[in-house]
């Protein structure tokens, strides 16, 4: 390409941009131009230093974030203030079923793969689809999931709702345990979506979880139970058992054997969600109860070339 042909895209660029905030500002005329400097300070002269060309570039991704803050965009306007701006785009929320089936095709063939315990998930964390093995590693009848509302066919739902056939297996006897995973699932969550404040979608699953008390003490008012645990382990620094739960492995409790396994998560393509959740055992007991109970052949260990 020509340098010609280069400004040429360039001054495209920038009078697109200057375009989208134009109509942004129509539709929210409560946003001043002040405001708009104190996000992109060199929006001040943007404008007319585009008409003169004197602009040799948009202004900086992390600014236009900001500015799709200011206007409260939701996540479809500000890709467009993105993508005017020559940036690439976040992934949306995809709920439409015809692009789902085409997104989940790959990881359903993922899933027929793998012989671990596995499940899709999409942005909102809701459950696409589930394996019978990971059925049988949480304990949980199919006849027990079928049975649920739809609306809690969700992570943090089956880990918040009561009558959750999950809730009352993580929290048999381990109690503080499901109240670190609930944090760190619901802080997984809170950051995980934190430029979607404004997605329909976004405000109706918040308003559905705030049904729960704990995630309400967590979300809305910074409830820390891993920092309360942590320092009363403190207190008792000899007992390593208090702190076991630091190594970010999930446990689960079947029979009086503690199961202790990490989740890996793979996507298809360039999009973070849809995404396939499967756990590995993390250690020699639940290696041999994946193998015993589950049936799953393990590699040995043996066949591991390690580099470093």
């Amino acid at each position: 390409m020509r340098d010609e042909d280069k400004l040429k895209d360039l001054d495209k660029l920038r009078q697109n941009f200057v375009n989208e905030v134009d109509a942004l500002k129509k539709s929210k005329r409560n946003i001043t131009q002040p405001q708009i400097i104190s996000v992109i300070p060199s929006w001040k002269n943007y404008t007319t230093s585009v008409e003169s060309k004197q602009i040799k570039r948009p202004p900086a991704r992390w600014e236009i974030i900001n500015l799709a803050e200011l206007f409260e965009c939701t996540s479809h306007q500000r890709n467009v203030l993105l993508a005017a701006a020559g940036y690439k785009t976040e992934d949306e929320y995809v709920n439409d079923p015809q692009r789902l089936k085409v997104l989940l095709q790959p990881l359903l063939q993922l899933m027929e793969c793998t012989p671990y315990p596995c499940y899709i998930l999409n942005k909102d964390w809701s459950i696409l689809a589930i394996s019978l093995t990971a059925l049988e590693f949480f304990a949980i009848p199919l006849t027990a999931l079928m049975n649920l509302p739809p609306e809690h066919f969700n992570v943090l739902s089956l880990l918040l709702y009561e009558k959750s056939p999950l809730y009352a297996l993580m929290k048999e006897g381990q109690e503080n345990y499901w109240r670190q995973v609930v944090y760190r699932n619901v802080i997984g969550f809170k950051v995980e979506n934190e430029l979607c404040l404004y997605d329909d979608w976004f405000i109706k699953i918040i308003a559905h979880f705030r049904q729960f008390p704990e995630f309400v003490r967590i979300y809305d008012e910074g409830y820390n139970p891993i920092k309360e645990q942590l320092e009363a382990a403190n207190k008792n620094p000899d007992n390593k058992d208090n702190f076991d739960w630091l190594d970010y492995k999930t446990r689960f409790v079947r029979n009086g054997i503690t199961l202790t396994t990490r989740s890996v998560m793979a996507k298809a393509g360039d999009l973070t969600h849809p995404q396939l959740v499967y756990y590995v055992p993390a250690d020699e007991v639940t290696r041999d109860w994946f193998k015993d109970e589950l049936k799953i052949h393990l590699p040995d260990k043996s066949r591991i070339f390690k580099i470093f």
